[in-house]
């Protein structure tokens, strides 16, 4: 699989809204769980924005506001299924999102395999395992055709902190 190359990502406005190092570590220890690799290089490399303005990396604080929500819909709206991946409606209320993409597709985490990135796509019912790590499913879910209309060149631009879902 393909990995997200953070050095080679065209930035295409600004000023960055990085992530400190700190910050995850905060996120960490109040998760009480260890992020997937690619998470923090993508926070303190590039932070909070969009993928070819398509997948949208959330940062620590977004995804402390959005974590009750983000469970409440797991336990109320379970439709995926695939008989090769053992991620079923408990696991999903008990994972972290990561990312989303603009037409509402949802990647997530469990916290007892940080590595292992599950894809909820809002228009099937069958999700995806990537991985190991973030970078990789979000190289797959940039991928022209795979969840939607996807830009075929990688390009990052920055959000500011004053948006909100």
């Amino acid at each position: 699989m393909n990995t997200l190359d953070l050095s080679a990502v065209e930035i295409r406005g600004g000023p960055l809204n990085l992530v400190s190092d700190a910050e995850i570590d905060g996120l960490e220890e109040r998760l009480q769980c260890t992020f997937p690799q690619g998470y923090r290089e993508f926070m303190t490399h590039l932070g909070e924005g969009t993928i070819s303005n398509f997948v949208r990396v959330l940062p620590p604080w977004r995804i402390l506001e959005y974590l009750d929500e983000h469970r409440g819909l797991m336990g109320g709206y379970w439709s995926w299924e695939s008989p090769e991946v053992p991620f079923g409606q408990e696991d999903a209320m008990a994972s972290i999102p990561l990312a989303e993409t603009l037409q509402g597709d949802v990647l997530v985490f469990h916290p007892s395999n940080p590595q292992a990135i599950y894809v909820l796509p809002r228009h099937e019912e069958r999700l995806h395992v990537l991985g190991p790590g973030l970078l990789e499913a979000i190289a797959w879910a940039s991928t022209p055709g795979r969840l939607g209309d996807v830009a075929p060149a990688m390009y990052f631009e920055p959000q500011s902190k004053q948006w909100s879902p």
